[in-house]
């Protein structure tokens, strides 16, 4: 059984040890947005706590309906943050905001349109995303060991034999907070892995 060295010897993207050599690797697959997350909230502001709260309550109902007209499913709809305060001179404020997942991202300005001439006065940004995507991502990740390969092959100079891999990922998305019309782009899928490869 081998014992690695006490002393590595490290090399940026590599580490050297007695026998083996450590390289990491990352690949990236661009790929294009298939879904947009929209956060639209509704404020209503009085002196009357009750009043102002179910008066949010009628225009959340209202925004509701008219998102699902737009064949957006109740399933994609969610309350992400409600909140009832006191502000100055003893008025309150209730806020109520959702997230709305669009499946169809060319919609995503005709739903803000639509969520805002049926109540919503606040966007609180628009967040382009990927679904899990196993074929982008196992390319993803067998570039990662490629580029890890050539850069041990470079090392190294010889054939060489995995002993370890470990893999990480991340993926993107990206963020926009401009108004309608809104513009998707495409998505970095990231792989990345270190691989210890045995020299004998």
């Amino acid at each position: 059984m081998r014992k690695f060295c006490t002393v590595v010897l490290l090399l940026g993207f590599f580490v050297i040890t007695s026998g083996f050599i450590t390289v990491s690797g990352t690949g990236t697959v661009c790929v294009p947005a298939d879904f947009a997350t929209i956060n639209l909230s509704v404020e209503t502001k009085g002196r009357n706590v009750e009043v102002v709260h179910r008066e949010n309550d009628q225009i959340i109902q209202i925004l509701i309906a008219a998102l699902k007209e737009q064949n957006i499913d109740e399933s994609d709809i969610a309350t992400s943050w409600f909140n009832i305060y006191p502000n100055y001179e003893n008025n309150y404020t209730v806020s109520n905001q959702l997230s709305v997942k669009v499946r169809d991202t060319k919609n995503v300005g005709k739903i803000i349109s639509i969520a805002t001439a049926a109540g919503a006065n606040n966007i609180n940004g628009v967040q382009f995303g990927v679904e899990d995507n196993p074929a982008a991502y196992n390319l993803a990740l067998t570039k990662a060991i490629e580029d890890a390969k050539r850069k041990a092959k470079v090392i190294a100079n010889t054939d060489l034999k995995i002993a370890s891999i470990k893999e990480g990922h991340n993926f993107c998305s990206y963020r926009s907070f401009e108004g309608t019309p809104i513009l998707g782009k495409d998505l970095e899928i990231v792989a990345s892995v270190e691989i210890t490869f045995d020299l004998a």
